[in-house]
Parts: C-alpha cells; sequence; structure tokens
C-alpha cells in the first residue's frame, strides 16, 4: 500500500531524507529510544499500522537496561537491501538494491525477506544487515531464535513464516538480554546463512 501511494517507491530501511522506515537507536544502556513509542508513531509506515506493538516480537523480552526496566518496544529489524544507495554491508553492484516496488523480481516477492526478527542483542538500528559474499558465510547482525529454534520473517509478497535453524551453530548464537551480538560472527558452510543470502538479494 505505501508503493501504491507513493508512485512505486519503496519505504528504505534507513533513515534518510528520502525515507527511512524507522528512525533510532536501541540498546542495553537506557536510550531512550527504547521505550519511544511516539518514534515508532513517526515511521513512514504507521498510517497503514493499526498498532505499534506490531514492531514488538512478544517472545523478546528485552528491557532498557537488559534485564531491567522497561520493556523496548521494538524487536524487528529491515532487510537493508531496501536502501536508495549502493554502499553498505553488500554494496550494490553487484547486489540487487531495492528501491522501487519493480526492482523486486530478483528474488521474487515471496522469496525476498522484508522484516526479520533480530536478535535482541544485536538490535540497535532498525536495518538487518546480511553479507551477501558467499564465501563470507557470517552473520553480519544475528537472527533470533527464541520460536523454538526459529525466527520470524516477512516476506515482500504479503506472507510471514517462521524459519526454523538447521545448523547448530545459528542454534547456539545465544540470547543474553545483557551484552552486544558478536557481530560478523563468521560459521563457514552455514546452510542457514545460505537460506538468508538466498532471501535478501541476486546478483544484477
Amino acid at each position: 500500500m505505501y508503493a501504491d501511494d507513493h508512485q512505486g517507491e519503496l519505504v528504505n530501511a534507513f533513515d534518510t531524507p528520502v525515507g527511512g522506515w524507522l528512525d533510532g537507536w536501541l540498546d542495553y544502556k537506557g536510550a531512550p529510544d527504547n521505550t519511544n513509542i511516539a518514534l515508532l508513531k513517526q515511521g513512514r509506515l504507521d498510517p497503514y499500522l493499526k498498532s505499534t506493538s506490531v514492531y514488538k516480537c512478544p517472545a523478546d523480552m528485552s528491557k532498557s537496561f537488559g534485564r531491567s526496566g522497561d520493556l523496548r518496544v521494538r524487536s524487528i529489524s529491515m532487510n537493508q537491501m531496501f536502501r536508495s544507495w549502493g554502499g553498505g554491508h553488500s554494496t550494490s553492484p553487484p547486489w540487487r538494491i531495492y528501491k522501487k516496488a519493480a526492482d523486486m523480481t530478483l528474488p521474487v516477492p515471496c522469496n525476498l525477506w522484508v522484516t526479520i526478527d533480530e536478535n535482541p542483542d544485536s538490535v540497535n538500528d532498525a536495518a538487518f544487515a546480511v553479507r551477501m559474499e558467499p564465501a563470507a558465510a557470517l552473520w553480519q547482525d544475528g537472527p533470533a531464535n527464541y520460536h523454538g529454534g526459529g525466527c520470524g520473517f516477512s516476506f515482500a509478497d504479503g506472507h510471514s513464516e517462521i524459519k526454523r535453524w538447521r545448523d547448530g551453530r545459528t542454534l547456539a548464537l545465544k540470547i543474553t538480554y545483557q551484552t552486544s551480538f558478536n557481530y560478523s560472527t563468521l560459521q563457514p558452510n552455514n546452510a542457514d546463512i545460505r537460506w538468508v543470502q538466498e532471501r535478501t538479494s541476486a546478483r544484477q
């Protein structure tokens, strides 16, 4: 609906002058954005939502100071390939970025994820990074695994699903509610990483 109302333009994963979906920065140090519902209501998608509660998975128990304070208001992040500039952890070229609805051809919309349940220890901005190079085989940001060893994804065609992780190393990405995620966690030959890469973008 957002694209229909904006001449085919897609909302941007980053807060930029051309239209970021959400602003703010979350941490375990009591950042004001941890509990700022008004900030969520300023997001570009707010007119299309009935409640800001959709930004928070009920399984995420993170609080403003990790294990204490008020519950944080967001646990999901957007695929960083929904952006209007070529830099980032997966540069374009060679990887596709999605600025307009018409750009969503590879992967096809039913296989192109838009939002993810991010590991609470990994959440900071509202954009989830995936390193696309097959040889990289690492978690740049961390996925959640609190759905019986799975993670929630929404896709560009409107459906959502829980991906059950298969590699024990993915399942071992603990949620501490205390310390930051070990960004760029290397896990060679992890089929879970390949699954996410295949649904994040494709070569131009």
